[in-house]
C-alpha cells in the first residue's frame, strides 16, 4: 500500500527538520574547516579532482584522453567552478547542502521501509554522523556517492511498493481491467544507478543481483518490464561516457580505465588490503600513475592503450590469485574485517587530523579507549538489524541488505578504506535504526529470547569490530603532519610547512617521504645546503628513487651548482623519461651553464602527452622570453595552455610576453586570470595599472599601483607610474613623495623627475622645478619636455 497522505506529510516534515539540522552542523564544521590548510590547498585525489575541474571550467569539457577515473564528480565540481570560480567556500557550501539532502533522504528511506521510528532515528543519525560531515567537505566522491546511493534505494523502495500494489490476476475482480504497470519508477531507479556508475563504477555489481532479486520477488513475467526499464535507463547514462572514450580516447573503455590497476593494488603478494600503491612505484599521484603505465609497457614491450594497461594489471591479479590461493584468501579475510572495523582507515588523507581543526567533528568522530565511534557502533547495530529483518521476514529491508552485501563485496575485491565504505552508511543507518526500534519493540512485548540473542550478538560484534586485530587502529601522525606540511608549502607558508614536516619526521623516522618533503621545503625557503643534508642519505640508501634524485638536483641547482645537478636530473629521466618536472629543470640548469642548444634538445624531446607534459612547452616559453623572443614565448605558452587550460604559470608568461610586445589588450585577460587566483600578484597588478594609465583612467590606476609598491617597494617603475597617476588626480604632495621614492631607487629616472618638476611648478615652487629640470637634462639631454619647461621657467623669471 502507498503511504497515507497524512503520514507522507509527516515524513516530509521530519525530513525537512533533518535537512536543517544536518546543514547547520555542516556549516558549523565549515568554520573550523577553513583553518585547515588543505581546505584551499587540496592534496592527492582531491587535488586531482580540483585540477580536473579547473580544466573543465576553463573550457576543456571534452578532454583529450580516455577517462582514467569516473567523470561525474569532477564534472559537477567543474560546473561549480564555472559558475562561482574555483572558490573553495562556494564548493563546500554546495556540497554541504547535498550532504544535508542525503540525510533527509535517509530519513525518508527509513520511514518508507521501516516506519516512523526508523526514519527518525536514521535521519537524525545521518545528520550527526561525523564521517559523513567530514567527507561532505572534501573534494572527493562520497558526497555524490552517498546521495545517489540513498536516492537509488529510496527509488527502488517506491518502485517495489508501486509494483506490489498492482492487482494480480488472481485477486482482481472479474470486471476489473488490469492496471498497466508504470515504468517510470524503474526508469528513475535506473537513471540513478547510471549516475552512480559514472561516479563510482562499483555499483554496477549491484545490477545483476537486483535483476535476480526482482525475478524472484515479482516472478519472471512481472519482472520483465521493471528489469528492462532499469537496465536500459542505466545504459542510457553510461553510453555517452563510453562513446566519448571511443571518440576522444580511441579506446574501448566503458567508464574509466583504472579498474585493472586498482584490482592489482588490492590483490598482489605485497598487498595489505588498504595500501593504494602498486609495489615498486612512487607514492605520489602522478608518479604512481606514470610508473604503473611504464611497468606495463616495459613488460609488454610496446606502447599500450589505457584499456590494455588495465588488462595487463588484471592478468597480474589473476596470476597472483591462481598461484597463491591461500595467501589471497587470507588477504580477502583481512579486507573483510577491515571494511567492518570501527577505525576510519585513511587513504587520501588521515581523516582524524581534521578533528584538530573542529571541536564539533572531534565530538562526532573519534575514539574512547578501544571503541571507535561512530562506525564501531554503527556496523554492529546494522548487522544486528539485518539479522532481525531476516528473523522478522521484513521484505522491505531486503534490497538494503542486498545493497550492503554486494557493495561491500565490490570494495573488498579491490582494497579497503574509510571513504570507500561511505556509500554504505545511509543504508547501514536505516538497518541499525531498524535494529534499535525492533529491540525496543521486543522488550515492550516481553519477547526475551530474540531480544537476548540480538543483545548478545550486538555486544559480541561491538567487541570484535573494535578489536585491533591487524594493528591498524592508530592515527598515522606522520602522514597527518606531512599532509598539513605539504598544504602549507603549496600556500607559501614556509615556516608552518617546515614545522609540520619536522613533526612528520619525528613521528616516523623510518619513513622517507617526510624527509624528502622537508628537503623540498628547505629548498623553497632558500636553504638548499640544509636540504642536501636530508636528501643525500635517501639517495645513498635508494639510488634509484626518482623523487629523491630530482630533489637533490634541485638543491644543487639552487646553490648554483648546475654542473653537479645535471647528472642527477639525467639519472631521474633514465628512470622515468615521462617526468616533465625533471625535463624542465634539466633544461633550466643546462641553459644556466650556457649549453642552450642542449637545453633546447632536451625540451624538444620531452613528454607532451603525459601528466605534467604542459611543463615542457611552458619551460620552452620561459627560455624564449629570457632570450628576448616574445613572439615565440607567446606561441609556446599557448601550447602549454592547450594541454592545461588552468595553468596560471603559462598565463604569466603570456602576460609578460604580450607586455614586451606592447600588446596590453592581449595581456589583460591573462592578468585578470592571474588576479582571480592570486589577488596580490605584482606583475598582474602592474599590467592592469598600465592599462588604466594608457586609457587615462588615473583614479583606477592609483590603488593598483599602491598595492604594487606596498608588495614590492623596490619596484622603481611602479613608483614612477604612481607619481604620474597621483599628479593627474590632483594629489601633488603624494605624487612628489612617489617620485622621490622612484628617484631613490634610480636617480636617472627621467619620468619620475619630470613628474616631480611638474608638481613643483603647479605648486608655485618654480625655482625647485627648474633645478629638477637641470638635473634631469644632465643625464638625459634629449628629454624635450624638460627642456621646454626649463625654457618656460627662464622666460617667466
Amino acid at each position: 500500500m502507498h503511504m497515507p497522505r497524512r503520514l507522507a506529510n509527516s515524513a516530509l516534515a521530519m525530513a525537512g527538520l533533518v535537512f536543517v539540522l544536518a546543514l547547520a552542523l555542516r556549516l558549523i564544521y565549515l568554520h573550523g574547516l577553513q583553518t585547515n590548510p588543505t581546505f584551499a590547498q587540496p592534496l592527492m585525489d582531491a587535488a586531482y579532482h580540483d585540477q580536473w575541474a579547473r580544466r573543465l571550467a576553463a573550457g576543456d569539457w571534452l578532454g583529450r584522453e580516455v577517462f582514467f577515473r569516473a567523470p561525474l564528480y569532477p564534472y559537477c565540481l567543474g560546473g561549480l567552478y564555472a559558475v562561482f570560480g574555483p572558490n573553495p567556500v562556494a564548493a563546500r557550501v554546495v556540497q554541504f547542502a547535498l550532504g544535508a539532502l542525503t540525510c533527509a533522504l535517509t530519513c525518508l528511506l527509513g520511514w518508507r521501509v521501516g516506519g516512523r521510528g526508523v526514519g527518525r532515528v536514521a535521519g537524525l543519525g545521518a545528520a550527526a554522523y561525523g564521517p559523513l560531515i567530514y567527507f561532505d567537505g572534501e573534494l572527493l566522491l562520497p558526497v555524490l556517492e552517498t546521495l545517489l546511493g540513498t536516492a537509488l534505494l529510496l527509488a527502488l523502495a517506491g518502485a517495489l511498493e508501486s509494483r506490489m500494489s498492482q492487482p494480480t490476476a488472481a485477486s482482481a475482480a472479474p470486471n476489473d481491467r488490469p492496471v498497466p504497470a508504470s515504468r517510470r519508477p524503474w526508469v528513475v531507479a535506473g537513471l540513478l544507478l547510471g549516475l552512480f556508475a559514472i561516479t563510482r563504477p562499483n555499483i554496477l555489481a549491484f545490477l545483476p543481483m537486483l535483476v535476480v532479486y526482482l525475478a524472484v520477488r515479482l516472478g519472471l513475467r512481472r519482472a520483465v518490464v521493471p528489469v528492462a526499464a532499469l537496465v536500459l535507463a542505466t545504459a542510457l547514462l553510461i553510453a555517452p561516457v563510453s562513446i566519448r572514450n571511443a571518440v576522444v580516447g580511441h579506446d574501448r573503455v566503458l567508464i574509466s580505465s583504472q579498474g585493472g590497476l586498482n584490482l592489482y593494488i588490492g590483490n598482489n603478494p605485497e598487498a595489505d588490503g588498504t595500501s593504494a600503491v602498486v609495489p615498486g612505484t612512487r607514492a605520489t599521484w602522478w608518479g604512481g600513475y606514470r610508473d604503473a603505465n611504464a611497468i606495463a609497457e616495459r613488460e609488454m614491450r610496446h606502447p599500450l592503450r589505457p584499456s590494455e594497461v588495465s588488462a595487463y594489471w588484471t592478468r597480474r591479479t589473476v596470476e597472483f590469485i591462481t598461484s597463491e590461493p591461500g595467501a589471497w584468501l587470507r588477504l580477502m579475510g583481512r579486507k573483510t574485517f577491515l571494511l567492518w572495523y570501527g577505525h576510519e582507515l585513511g587513504n587520501n588523507a588521515e581523516e582524524y587530523a581534521a578533528t584538530w581543526f573542529s571541536p564539533l567533528l572531534a565530538a562526532l568522530m573519534g575514539m574512547i579507549g578501544p571503541l571507535r565511534y561512530p562506525f564501531g557502533l554503527l556496523g554492529p547495530l546494522a548487522l544486528v538489524g539485518m539479522g532481525l529483518a531476516v528473523y522478522g521476514r521484513e521484505r522491505r529491508l531486503t534490497p538494503l541488505s542486498l545493497y550492503v552485501l554486494v557493495y561491500s563485496a565490490s570494495i573488498i575485491a579491490f582494497f579497503v578504506c574509510a571513504r570507500y565504505r561511505m556509500p554504505l552508511v545511509p543504508a547501514l543507518l536505516v538497518l541499525a535504526a531498524y535494529g534499535v526500534v525492533s529491540g525496543v519493540k521486543l522488550a515492550q512485548e516481553h519477547r526475551l529470547k530474540p531480544l537476548v540473542v540480538a543483545g548478545v550478538a550486538a555486544v559480541a560484534l561491538v567487541v570484535l569490530l573494535n578489536t585491533d586485530l591487524y594493528h591498524r587502529g592508530q592515527i598515522d601522525y606522520a602522514k597527518a603532519y606531512l599532509d598539513l606540511g605539504q598544504a602549507y608549502l603549496q600556500a607559501g607558508r614556509l615556516d608552518e610547512a617546515e614545522r609540520d614536516m619536522r613533526r612528520a619526521v619525528a613521528a616516523n623516522g623510518e619513513r622517507l617521504e617526510p624527509r624528502l618533503a622537508l628537503a623540498n621545503c628547505l629548498i623553497q625557503a632558500g636553504r638548499p645546503a640544509e636540504a642536501r643534508e636530508w636528501v643525500e642519505p635517501v639517495v645513498a640508501q635508494q639510488p634509484g628513487r626518482w623523487d629523491a634524485l630530482v630533489i637533490l638536483a634541485d638543491a644543487l641547482a639552487a646553490e648554483r651548482h648546475d654542473a653537479a645537478a645535471v647528472p642527477y636530473y639525467e639519472r631521474a629521466l633514465e628512470l622515468d623519461p615521462s617526468g616533465a618536472e625533471a625535463v624542465m629543470r634539466l633544461a633550466r640548469s643546462l641553459q644556466r651553464l650556457g649549453r642552450t642548444a642542449e637545453a633546447e634538445r632536451v625540451l624538444a624531446g620531452g613528454p607532451t602527452r603525459v601528466a605534467g607534459g604542459e611543463l615542457v612547452p611552458l619551460t620552452q616559453a620561459r627560455l624564449a622570453l629570457d632570450r628576448g623572443d616574445a613572439r615565440e614565448a607567446v606561441r609556446l605558452a599557448q601550447e602549454a595552455l592547450k594541454l592545461a587550460p588552468e595553468l596560471i604559470a603559462a598565463r604569466r608568461v603570456l602576460m609578460l610576453a604580450y607586455g614586451r610586445l606592447g600588446q596590453l589588450d592581449q595581456a589583460r585577460p591573462n592578468a585578470e586570470a592571474i588576479l582571480r587566483e592570486h589577488p596580490d600578484d605584482v606583475e598582474a597588478l602592474t599590467v592592469m595599472a598600465k592599462l588604466c594609465l594608457a586609457g587615462n583612467r588615473m583614479a583606477e590606476a592609483v590603488p593598483l599601483l599602491q598595492r604594487v609598491t606596498a608588495a614590492d617597494p623596490a619596484r622603481g617603475e611602479a613608483w614612477g607610474d604612481l607619481a604620474v597617476a597621483l599628479s593627474f588626480t590632483g594629489d601633488l604632495q603624494g605624487a612628489i613623495r612617489a617620485a622621490e621614492q622612484a628617484l631613490k631607487l634610480d636617480p636617472t629616472d627621467s619620468k619620475a623627475r619630470f613628474t616631480k618638476a611638474g608638481c613643483l611648478l603647479d605648486m608655485g615652487r618654480k625655482q625647485e622645478a627648474a633645478a629638477e629640470c637641470r638635473t634631469l637634462l644632465k643625464h638625459d639631454p634629449g628629454f624635450a619636455p624638460a627642456q621646454k619647461m626649463l625654457e618656460f621657467l627662464q622666460r617667466k623669471a
